[in-house]
């Protein structure tokens, strides 16, 4: 498992706000990730080899210990690919 950052969008450069998957998928720097979760395109812009746990969403910072209450537990992104004869769903009770 490895943390990842990504943009979305069109969002690019140096002041474009990043946000942060776990995964254990292989991925790399300019991959482009499809998501029925987000409307845009979601870029990745960093691979990091170490995986956290925490991501803080005012400052950035990203830690494996809970010390601030901006962190947030960080989302595990898995890729699939959905096959267009099948209706995914959810049970919801």
């Amino acid at each position: 498992m490895k943390t990842i950052l990504v943009t979305f969008g069109t969002s690019e450069g140096k002041f474009a706000k990043r946000y942060a998957f776990n995964t254990s998928d292989e991925l790399v720097v300019g991959d482009e990730i499809t998501s029925s979760n987000y409307s845009s395109i979601l870029h990745v812009v960093k691979v990091l080899e170490e995986s956290y746990k925490y991501f803080n969403r005012v400052t950035g910072e990203l830690s494996n210990t809970f010390n601030n209450s901006n962190q947030f537990e960080i989302k595990e992104l898995k890729l699939r690919v959905d096959e267009a004869e099948i209706v995914y769903a959810t049970k919801v009770n």
